[in-house]
């Protein structure tokens, strides 16, 4: 009989595992999401040259998206992918908004 290797657990498959748990309701679960991706979310919107205010904005308003959004999220692996990208089309449209109050 061969044995089956454990699978390495990766951010992705621990965002997903937390994910199904908050949408089988445990929302505890949303907290941990919260606590354990908002570290590369924040590196994301910093990464576009965002101020450390419009930064923090940007995750927030990406969380916020995000719960709005839970019953959209089909398949649990994206969740990831799903936040960085939020985050990021969110942090380009600050940018783009700043750049036209303040010319560079």
């Amino acid at each position: 009989m061969i044995d089956a290797v454990p699978t390495p657990e990766t951010l992705a498959t621990r965002a997903a595992d937390l994910f199904r748990r908050y949408l089988a309701g445990d929302t505890a679960s949303m907290s941990e999401l919260v606590t354990l991706l908002t570290p590369i979310l924040w590196h994301t919107a910093r990464a576009q040259r965002l101020d450390h205010t419009s930064a923090e904005d940007v995750v927030q308003t990406t969380w916020l998206t995000f719960v709005r959004s839970v019953s959209t999220i089909a398949d649990p692996q994206a969740v990831l992918k799903w936040l960085i990208v939020t985050t990021r089309r969110e942090a380009w449209r600050v940018v783009k908004r700043l750049d036209r109050v303040q010319p560079q």
